[in-house]
């Protein structure tokens, strides 16, 4: 096909066939970026498809002036401001000053994105260099804490402990992914006076980095607290990385209008439902007696997730198990009938990846 007869084509189908370029999701956008340079009409078109998710992130500390040059760049191109729906800011190896540095040029740019709909803010904040992170809340709030700017636009928001500030300046955002970097027992907890903006949350992603939710039960249990406190309307919870369920899930009882809970596989959650990682232990001589006992494990820790479930969020009317596993406790009539409602494959989409 000639450039020219690709222009003669109506613009939805030039369309479908710049958005055929990015399926699946996560394909490379080189094909796309050649294709919008041979015309302007596809270009016109291409342009959006290329710019709806940008990132900017560093490998190395040595790439700080790098990202301070995209930030500049991005902020003299019209094209990004406008098109641009989810921007992921992600200078991880930075140090707390740096960031700082950056933002004055990330909050221009913030502020000519009109049509941004998610803000991913992935740094490493360091609680510790409680100077910088002053310094950088003052940035976007005053010292009464009222927001400096707002990014009305903005509805679904990714951020760290340590940064939940910004929920001020997002004025629209009911979708929370928070990020649990640093250790409670180790953290400066002062944050938490910029917690009750927090209010307006209703879908709540907890992401841990490690493996820490029982630590974080065992020891410093108002941390959990601190969260429900502060997310009283939050409706659909989303958790990572629990190896105890019974331990952990307690803790944020105070979730009281929680209807959806999405929890890892049943293999994780420590309730001795424990399958094999390799398929061939179901195939050798005592490949019938293993499957048998695992189905018994499995029917007693599903049992135990959902009762456990219910025991701490009453008005729970999904559960998912891992992404696939949905069991449907609407349907529940009375308590004895646990049993009687099966998991059924289902499948569930984070707003965030986790």
């Amino acid at each position: 096909m000639t450039v020219s007869t690709l222009a003669a084509l109506p613009g939805d189908i030039l369309y479908l066939v710049c958005q055929a370029l990015l399926t699946p999701p996560g394909t490379a956008l080189h094909n796309l970026a050649a294709l919008s340079s041979t015309c302007k009409q596809v270009r016109a078109i291409a342009l959006p498809l290329l710019l709806r998710h940008v990132s900017i992130s560093d490998a190395s500390t040595a790439e700080e002036s790098r990202v301070q040059n995209q930030l500049g760049r991005m902020v003299e191109t019209p094209a990004v401001r406008h098109f641009t729906q989810s921007f992921n800011f992600a200078p991880r190896t930075a140090k707390t000053s740096v960031v700082v540095e950056y933002c004055p040029t990330l909050i221009q740019l913030l502020k000519g994105m009109t049509q941004l709909r998610e803000l991913k803010f992935d740094t490493l904040i360091d609680p510790d260099d409680r100077e910088d992170v002053a310094r950088l809340c003052n940035l976007f709030l005053t010292s009464g804490l009222t927001p400096r700017y707002q990014f009305k636009s903005i509805t679904n928001l990714c951020a760290d402990e340590c940064c939940v500030f910004l929920l001020a300046v997002c004025p629209e955002v009911r979708t929370l992914r928070l990020d649990i970097i640093h250790r409670p027992s180790t953290a400066d907890l002062s944050f938490r006076t910029n917690w009750p903006i927090a209010s307006r949350v209703q879908y709540l992603q907890l992401r841990h980095e490690s493996y820490q939710w029982e630590t974080i039960a065992t020891h410093t249990p108002e941390f959990c607290q601190t969260i429900t406190n502060s997310m009283p309307n939050v409706t659909t919870l989303v958790m990572n990385r629990i190896r105890d369920a019974q331990l952990v899930l307690p803790k944020f009882n105070g979730f009281a209008k929680l209807e959806t809970l999405v929890v890892p596989d049943l293999s994780e959650l420590g309730l001795g439902f424990c399958p094999p990682r390799c398929g061939n232990a179901l195939r050798g001589a005592r490949g019938t007696e293993l499957r048998r006992k695992l189905e018994v494990d499995y029917q007693m820790a599903s049992k135990k997730i959902k009762a456990l479930a219910l025991d701490v969020f009453p008005r729970l009317r999904k559960l998912w198990i891992g992404w696939e596993d949905m069991c449907d406790l609407s349907k529940l009539g009375v308590r004895d009938q646990l049993d009687g409602v099966e998991f059924e494959t289902s499948h569930f989409e984070p707003i965030w990846e986790m």
